[in-house]
This record gives structure tokens, sequence and C-alpha cells, in this order.
């Protein structure tokens, strides 16, 4: 990598027009020079593009793209086109509605340019909730035994994303570990994949500070996902829950039989991977009896207390 890297930013946009001048400001007015914007729309029905053509020729940002989707691709095979378009060699992924602090991407190229083993950086976040928005401060939840220097070790909880998708940076390099997971994963999540391949080689790392306001508001796409699953009830919530954690899962395994990088204790990370698949089908089988003898009956199938007290506690309380 150059002393000073190139830095692309991917955006992808759908319906965005309410918010996405602010983000698109946020991003302008960073401190850090910005070699590429790239922008791809993913067939929005109202003014996003538009507003965008128009943003890109008011200030000449010559080095700014927006392309337009034939067919409409949802939000998470539209991250990862834009992930295989960018050229930077760090490359930071961007939501539509968002505000980044100014400095956001200076500090985290100054993080990498520091910490030579980090392949994947994300950091923390500030909340900026509007009406009808819900606050998800992931960020005040603990991520485990973090090293001195910032390094995210591989353990039970660290498997699964932290942080949302905004706060990462990824140097170009790492994208083809990326790609292996999205290749060969299970309904792969942008974020999702870059947290755990960055977790599998122990080349995921935090800054410990805010860069940036997450919006939350009703009308994101996470959000709308979200509201469909409450028509499921409680339980229906929870087993979709241990599904998506054991596709997860299931991607990383994937991923560590496809991939020829060298990965620390690659047989006993996949040992643990399969533990937890197993876990996961119990818990998951419990839930769907709503049973809380059969928590006992099964704990030795459990890898760890937690999630033990986790499926008790949610089985007296909807009893």
């Amino acid at each position: 990598m150059n002393l000073r890297p190139s830095v692309s930013v991917i955006m992808p946009t759908y319906n965005g027009e309410k918010n996405i001048l602010e983000q698109l400001d946020s991003i302008r007015q960073q401190t850090y020079p910005v070699e590429e914007v790239i922008i791809l729309d993913d067939r929005s029905t109202d003014n996003t593009v538009s507003m965008v053509k128009e943003y890109i020729k008011k200030y000449n940002l010559t080095n700014w793209q927006v392309e337009e989707n034939k067919k409409n691709l949802g939000w998470r095979l539209n991250f990862f086109c834009l992930l295989n378009k960018a050229s930077g060699d760090i490359v930071f992924p961007s939501d539509q509605d968002d505000i980044w602090y100014l400095d956001k991407i200076n500090k985290m190229v100054d993080f990498f340019l520091s910490h030579s083993t980090a392949n994947v950086l994300v950091s923390n976040y500030d909340e900026l909730i509007e009406f009808g928005g819900v606050s998800y401060p992931c960020s005040q939840r603990v991520i485990e035994k973090v090293t001195q220097e910032g390094r995210i070790p591989f353990t039970l909880k660290n498997i699964y994303l932290n942080r949302p998708g905004w706060v990462y940076a990824v140097r170009k390099s790492f994208l083809k570990e990326v790609k292996i997971f999205f290749d060969f994963g299970v309904v792969p999540v942008h974020d999702s994949a870059m947290w755990s391949v960055g977790v599998l080689t122990d080349s995921l790392f935090i800054l410990r500070e805010p860069t940036g306001q997450w919006r939350k508001h009703g009308q994101s796409a996470m959000r709308t996902e979200k509201k469909d699953e409450t028509k499921k009830g409680l339980f229906g919530i929870r087993i979709r829950k241990l599904e998506r954690l054991k596709e997860i899962t299931i991607s990383s395994i994937h991923y560590l039989e496809h991939s020829s990088a060298s990965i620390p204790q690659k047989k006993d990370r996949a040992q643990i991977l399969h533990k937890l698949i197993r876990e996961y089908e119990i818990r998951s089988s419990i839930m769907e009896k709503r049973k809380i003898y059969l928590v006992f009956t099964n704990i030795s199938k459990y890898t760890s207390l937690h999630p033990i007290l986790a499926d008790l506690w949610f089985l007296i309380k909807n009893k």
C-alpha cells in the first residue's frame, strides 16, 4: 500500500431522497481526499438519482459516478456489486442516510497505516433517532477480549457482527476473501461477511471512537424487514433469529473450506462452528415445542451458559 492510500466510497441507494444530500455533504467534505465515490441505485421510484446527478454537477465532482441497476437487486446484492467496482486501496461502504464526521476517513486510514495486520476496521458511532426510529445501541454491547491494539479475537460471541455496515473500512486486497464468503455463503450480507472473515483470519480491528451518526428512522430496509418479522409472533421471531445465526455460522464454515488463506487454528475453529450449528438446531426445536424442560434435557448440547439462561428466560417470560 502507498504511504498515502487511495480511498473509495461506495453507496447503494433506493428511494433515499429525504436524507441523501446530508450524507453526500459529509462525504464530500471529508478531510482526507477521496479517490472515487461510486453510487449504485437500485431502481428508485423517487428523485434519488436526479438529485445525486444534480449534486455531482453542482460541485463538479468528476471523481463521483452514479449508476442505475437494470433491475432491482435488493440492498444485499447491491452492496456486493459495489465492492467489486471499487478500485481504491481502502474501501468505505456508506448507507444513504447517515452522517459521517468529517475526519472519519482520515482517522480510519491512519489506523490502517499504523496496524499492518488490520484488513477490516470498524468503529463506534453515535445515534440520530428520528420519529419512528428505534435505538439499536450495539456499540454499547461488549466485544470480548479486544487486544490493546484493537484486534477483535475469535470467540463464541465475537463470531457474529457487532457493528452496522457503514462504520466499516476494508483493504481492497482483502476483498477476495470477502468474495469467497459471499460466493459460498447462505444469504450473505456485506457487513456480516467482512466481520466474519476478519474474525476468522485474526484481522478484524476496532477504532474505539464514533465516526458518525447512525440515523434511525422507520423507513430503512432493515427496519422494514423487522416489521415483517413481527407478524410471526414472538416465538417465530426468535426462531428466525436462530436461523440467521445458523446461516452466518454455515457461511463461515464454507469460507474456511474454500479459502486458501493462512487461517490460525483452522480445524479448531471449524469444530467450534459445527458445535454452534448443532446448538442452534436444538434451540430452534425447543422454541418450536415451547417446553422449558427441554432446555435441561439438552443442556449438554449448549456451548456456553449464556444461551441456556437466555432460552430459559424467554420461555418463562412468554409461557
